[in-house]
């Protein structure tokens, strides 16, 4: 089981409209002047593996029902909580 696990290469939150957040720009992103919806996740975590097509879609969906205005009023982000001290 776990190396057919592992042997899962679909990457997490591939969306281009999904902001990748590390630890240089994560206070400058989750600084209050828009909302943000932040997916802490694991490379490891199957949890978060199934949830990745689900903020691809929200952060598309965002996308295009707000247009370029998106980025100002709602961020989808990712953070991988292996990489991100704290």
């Amino acid at each position: 089981l776990l190396s057919s696990f592992s042997a899962t290469s679909a990457p997490l939150l591939d969306s281009s409209s999904t902001v990748e957040l590390t630890a240089e720009n994560f206070n400058g992103i989750v600084d209050g002047s828009s909302a943000v919806l932040v997916a802490f996740v694991a490379p490891w975590c199957g949890h978060s593996r199934a949830l990745a097509p689900v903020y691809d879609r929200v952060a598309a969906h965002f996308d295009h029902v707000l247009g370029e205005k998106a980025s100002s009023k709602v961020i989808v982000a990712r953070c991988d909580a292996t990489r991100v001290p704290d």
